[in-house]
């Protein structure tokens, strides 16, 4: 029996997608697993990506064996449906890591459609209780395992948080992510409507535009920041989950896709050593209260109460929670765990 997968070509290697991707891909390395396919190419031209990725699924197949474990990321775009039906044709077996549903924020295919695709797997691994709700209430007959987080990796040894004794004056939330107009413009409301007092915001990412801000030295952008410089220079005190048009909660799709999902941002907070500030009905909400790594909001304007009244100790109690979780994403243990629990359960069954 061999541990595989098939590597393909990613749009750029400052992508957070892509981040979270190559970190799984590197974990299974360290597991034993082959890339059957050709090795990652790291391209953001649509056509070059498609011929890279068409020419690594046709070399996986061929070197894909009967008896091979092979692992899947899904969404996989143009090549699911036919690598699941070669697999099983060579009698491998499959097991897919689901980042995202089709049919719920990028609406590109029908529940109906999306289950005709996954349903092929024997085994489907989701990062949280409330995904695999979902598709055991669409009747899904394959076992579902949860993994909880996306493992986070270093490409340094050297990449160490910076280690702080005392909370920041003014406390400093950070955001890790873009904030494209039209799409995630609640930190310009915040700055009109309800504009930080006793706190401040540092935002990692591009698409921000400081000539809309008017409070500046409460709210400012560093731009695109690589994740490991984040984790060895942020001198943030909390890391802020938050999509969307509303700073009253998080609206439309993004909304319902956090309720589903958990995203790689709370991740990312966690391995700088840091606490998370999650939106309350988030579905990481539930972690966030199981292991005390944060705190949990129904809206953006609670914010100045809450960290106000927050005490150093309970705050401490936190961090060390957040950096005993960060210790586990360092190592990948998430989907190691979950990975091995699906192997173990698929060589007894």
């Amino acid at each position: 029996m061999r541990r595989v997968y098939i590597s393909k070509n990613y749009p750029g290697i400052s992508n957070g997608g892509t981040k979270g991707k190559r970190d799984m891909e590197r974990i299974m390395d360290g597991m034993g697993f082959i890339n059957i396919g050709c090795r990652p190419t790291f391209t953001k031209n649509k056509i070059l990506g498609f011929l890279y990725t068409l020419r690594s699924v046709i070399v996986g197949l061929f070197n894909l064996k009967k008896g091979d474990y092979l692992v899947l990321f899904y969404p996989f775009k143009k090549y699911y449906s036919f690598i699941c039906n070669i697999a099983h044709f060579k009698e491998a077996k499959l097991i897919t890591l689901i980042y995202d549903f089709g049919y719920y924020r990028r609406k590109r295919v029908t529940r109906e459609e999306e289950k005709k695709k996954l349903s092929k797997n024997d085994y489907l691994l989701v990062v949280n209780k409330y995904m695999k709700q979902e598709l055991l209430d669409q009747d899904y007959k394959m076992p579902i395992g949860i993994f909880h987080l996306w493992d986070v990796l270093s490409d340094s040894p050297e990449t160490k948080p910076i280690e702080k004794n005392e909370l920041s004056n003014p406390v400093e939330v950070i955001y890790a992510g873009g904030l494209k107009p039209g799409l995630h413009d609640f930190m310009y409301i915040l700055d009109r409507e309800c504009p930080p007092r006793n706190y401040k915001y540092t935002i990692y990412g591009t698409r921000f535009i400081p000539g809309q801000i008017t409070h500046t030295g409460k709210i400012q952008g560093l731009g695109f920041v690589p994740t490991d410089d984040i984790i060895k220079t942020t001198t943030g005190d909390w890391g802020l989950v938050w999509y969307g048009n509303s700073i009253g909660e998080i609206d439309g799709a993004y909304g319902e896709y956090l309720r589903l999902t958990t995203s790689h941002k709370p991740c990312t907070y966690m391995r700088c050593h840091i606490p998370v500030i999650s939106w309350s009905q988030a579905a990481f909400a539930d972690f966030v209260r199981e292991h005390n790594v944060g705190i949990c909001i129904d809206s953006l304007n609670q914010l100045d109460e809450i960290l106000s009244e927050l005490s150093q100790e309970e705050y401490d109690i936190m961090k060390n929670n957040a950096i005993e979780v960060s210790n586990k994403l360092e190592q990948g243990y998430y989907f190691k765990t979950a990975y091995l629990e699906a192997e173990k359960y698929l060589m007894n069954n």
